[in-house]
């Protein structure tokens, strides 16, 4: 009965002791050296690939988002201490961020099924927004108070 006991109490400390959750915060994903970093930027830049770069914690609290944020967008422009990256809001239009080499976690290739996802969301949006405001002109303009000149 105590050799049970001592078995699944050991199980179970190595169980939990190999879950991330438990792993006490630790990056289990190294990071990309800055060489390859500036390479694959360099080859999206020079092909017109979209990127994702996954940034810092760090670095996602600088720009104003969540930690561990990622920014996709194409790469606008490279200097000696990051890149700039331009991606498209619906809301905001497009939008550009000046990322340092330093604070990158990761870069990857956006692939073309994240791409065919993100402009069917783009389109979704697109056609609520117009689904709402088409019948606010039309009944502005059947009553002849319109709310919006052209």
């Amino acid at each position: 009965m105590n050799q049970k006991v001592i078995a699944g109490a050991l199980t179970f400390i190595a169980l939990v002791g190999a879950s991330p959750c438990f792993a006490g915060g630790q990056d289990l994903q190294t990071s990309p050296d800055v060489e390859e970093i500036k390479t694959r930027v360099a080859e999206a830049k020079a092909k017109g690939h979209r990127l994702t770069v996954k940034l810092t914690r760090d670095a996602s609290l600088k720009l104003g988002r969540k930690p561990g944020a990622s920014v996709s967008g194409k790469v606008m422009a490279i200097t000696g201490e990051g890149f700039e990256i331009t991606y498209h809001s619906p809301l905001n239009g497009d939008t550009g961020a000046t990322i340092r080499y330093s604070d990158v976690a990761s870069v990857k290739r956006q692939s073309g099924v994240g791409k065919v996802f993100k402009n069917i969301g783009e389109h979704s949006l697109q056609a609520a927004l117009s689904m709402v405001v088409l019948p606010v002109m039309l009944v502005s303009s059947l009553i002849e108070r319109p709310i919006y000149n052209c």
